[in-house]
C-alpha cells in the first residue's frame, strides 16, 4: 500500500506494488524544482569573507552537567546578529582540552551575545582561542502586500492615507518580514489626489543592494455636482414695470457628491440676466443654472413686478416672534411680517427690503417699551412704520429667595 513522505508528500510505493513510471516521474519533478528552489536560495546569499580574531575563555563556566557554558567576547572583530564564529583552536588548546576531558566545543550566537559551550568536562585553566568571524547576508526574493490600505475610494482633491498598508518581504532563506515602514511608497501617505481614475500606488523595497517592488491601486472620483440651492436671495425682489433686475445679494450653494458644499454663485448664469428689464407685471420666474465639468444643475426664485403703482403704505401684518425682553437680549425681529400697499390696492411681503433701526441682533439695553423703526422704499416714495417691543429690567440677585 503506497504512503507519502513527510515533507515533500512524495509518493511511496508499497513493497508489493507494481512499479508506475508515472508515480516516479511525479516524484522526481518535486524533488528537481525543491533543489532548484535550495540552489536559487543559496546563490541568493552572500558571505563576508571571515576575519580572524580572538576569544578569552575565563577558567569560569556555568552548569553541573555537560554542556557547559559562558559569556564571552570577541577581540578584533565587530560582532552582530548575523555573525558567525568557527573556532580555530590551536595545539596548545587542543592539548588542554584533551587533558581535561572537553570533547567538543563551540560558539553559538543570539542575537549579538556570544555565548561558549563546551561538552564533556569543561577546561579548567583559562584559554585564548583563535577564530573566525563572518556574516551571511541573504538577499530579497520578493515583496508582496499582505493587508491593502483601509481606505481605497476617493475623491479628487482628497489627501492619500495609507492606514492599514503591509507590505511584507520573502528571503532567499524563506523568512519574511514587515517592511512596511522600509519601503519607498509612490505617491506618498498624504499626497493630494488630483486626478480622477484609478491611482497606482507604487512600492519599492532595497535591501542588500537588491530592489524588489509591487505595486496596489486605489480608486479616485471626479468631485460632481448633485445640486444647487438659492440659500439668500437678493436683497431686492419688488420691482415697477422697466426697473432693471438687480440681483445684489443673491448666494447659490451648490452641494457634490462628497458630501461637500461650496458658493456657487459665480459659476451660474441667471435667466432673465442681471441687468434685464422686467417689461411685465406680475410674478417673475429666475432661472438659475449651473455647470461644472459635465453636470448641470437647475433652480428657480420668483420675484414681482407690477405696471407703475406708486406705494401708498406698509405695515407690520405679523409681528416678531418675540416681543418681551430683559435689558441687555439682543433683538430678534425673525418671524415678522412687513406687508406694502399700492395705489391700486394690491399688496406685496416687502420683509425682506425694509430697512430696520435697531438693526436685527441689537442689544437693547434701555428699559421699558422700545419702538423698531421699519422702512421701505420704491420709487421715489419711502414709507415707515414702527413696531413696539417691550424691554424687562433685569431681575437682582437675591430676588424671589
Amino acid at each position: 500500500m503506497a504512503t507519502s513522505t513527510t515533507n515533500f508528500a512524495l509518493t511511496k510505493p508499497g513493497l508489493t506494488d507494481p512499479i508506475d513510471v508515472s508515480v516516479l516521474n511525479t516524484n522526481f519533478d518535486i524533488i528537481d524544482r525543491q533543489m532548484k528552489l535550495n540552489q536559487n536560495m543559496a546563490a541568493s546569499a552572500t558571505t563576508t569573507t571571515p576575519s580572524r580574531a580572538t576569544i578569552s575563555l575565563t577558567d569560569t563556566w556555568t552548569g553541573s552537567s555537560s554542556p557547559y557554558t559562558q559569556t564571552v567576547t570577541v577581540s578584533g572583530a565587530t560582532i552582530t546578529s548575523d555573525s558567525k564564529v568557527d573556532l580555530l583552536p590551536d595545539a596548545t588548546v587542543l592539548a588542554q582540552m584533551i587533558e581535561d576531558g572537553t570533547t567538543a566545543m563551540w560558539i553559538q550566537n543570539d542575537n549579538g551575545v556570544l555565548t561558549a559551550y563546551a561538552m564533556g568536562t569543561a577546561p579548567t585553566v583559562a584559554l585564548t582561542v583563535q577564530c573566525t568571524v563572518s556574516t551571511t547576508n541573504t538577499s530579497v526574493t520578493g515583496i508582496s502586500i499582505t493587508s491593502n490600505p483601509t481606505k481605497g475610494s476617493y475623491y479628487v482633491g482628497d489627501t492619500l492615507d495609507l492606514t492599514g498598508l503591509a507590505v511584507t518581504a520573502t528571503y532567499a532563506d524563506g523568512t519574511t518580514a514587515n517592511v512596511t515602514a522600509d519601503c519607498i511608497i509612490t505617491p506618498a501617505d498624504g499626497s493630494v489626489l488630483a486626478a480622477a481614475g484609478t491611482q497606482t500606488i507604487s512600492i519599492s523595497y532595497l535591501y542588500a543592494g537588491i530592489t524588489r517592488e509591487t505595486s496596489t491601486y486605489v480608486l479616485v472620483n471626479a468631485v460632481a455636482l448633485t445640486g444647487i440651492e438659492v440659500t439668500t436671495l437678493p436683497t431686492k425682489r419688488n420691482y415697477v414695470v422697466g426697473e432693471p433686475l438687480d440681483l445684489t445679494g443673491i448666494v447659490v450653494t451648490g452641494t457634490f457628491n462628497n458630501e461637500t458644499t461650496s458658493d456657487v454663485t459665480s459659476q451660474c448664469t441667471f435667466n432673465p440676466a442681471n441687468g434685464s428689464i422686467l417689461d411685465e407685471s406680475g410674478t417673475i420666474t429666475v432661472n438659475v443654472s449651473c455647470t461644472i465639468g459635465e453636470y448641470t444643475n437647475t433652480t428657480s426664485f420668483t420675484v414681482a413686478s407690477r405696471t407703475d403703482n406708486p406705494l401708498t403704505g406698509i405695515a407690520v401684518t405679523t409681528e416678531p416672534t418675540k416681543t418681551v425682553y430683559t435689558v441687555g437680549e439682543n433683538l430678534d425681529l425673525a418671524g415678522i411680517v412687513v406687508t406694502a400697499t399700492y395705489q391700486d390696492e394690491t399688496t406685496a411681503d416687502v420683509t425682506s427690503s425694509c430697512v430696520f433701526s435697531p438693526v436685527d441682533g441689537s442689544a437693547l439695553n434701555t428699559e421699558g417699551s422700545q419702538a423698531i423703526s421699519i422702512a421701505y422704499s420704491e420709487g421715489d416714495v419711502t414709507q415707515v412704520v414702527a413696531t413696539i417691543v417691550t424691554v424687562n429690567a433685569a431681575e437682582e440677585e437675591g430676588d424671589g429667595e
